[in-house]
């Protein structure tokens, strides 16, 4: 994979005054420039949901690993997981329908965070069938 050249702005504020500006694309791109798990989430949330395929098609290859794994984390169910489980249900999603030949051309990349997304999604299905 093809590294990604970081912006020479990466810093939190620099990701909060893209939010504030509505450069939500650019904000998730720095956010995981970053790899803070904080301001991933604060980058990732911020943006409506309407635009996550569009944001999902321009992460770079090099961050889709990252960003999987972060949504997997997002999806579980239990304290460490988020309230917003449509929204990231779209963000597996997008991302993985965006990515799919990226996916399948580097398998062993890719297989935990599948993985990890897979165990959450089945996690909240058997939540909701017990109910």
């Amino acid at each position: 994979m093809r590294r990604a050249r970081a912006p020479q702005d990466v810093t939190p504020a620099a990701v909060d005054a893209a939010i504030a500006a509505g450069s939500f694309g650019r904000a998730v791109l720095l956010s995981l420039h970053l790899n803070e798990a904080a301001t991933i989430h604060r980058a990732v949330e911020a943006a409506p949901a309407d635009v996550v395929p569009l944001l999902a098609s321009l992460v770079p290859p090099v961050f889709l690993s990252r960003l999987l794994d972060f949504t997997a984390a997002q999806l579980s169910p239990g304290t460490a997981g988020s309230p917003h489980l449509e929204f990231y249900l779209r963000w597996a999603l997008a991302l993985m329908q965006c990515h799919h030949r990226v996916i399948k051309e580097k398998p062993l990349v890719f297989s935990g965070p599948l993985r990890a997304v897979h165990k959450a999604v089945v996690a909240h299905r058997d939540t909701i069938a017990r109910t």
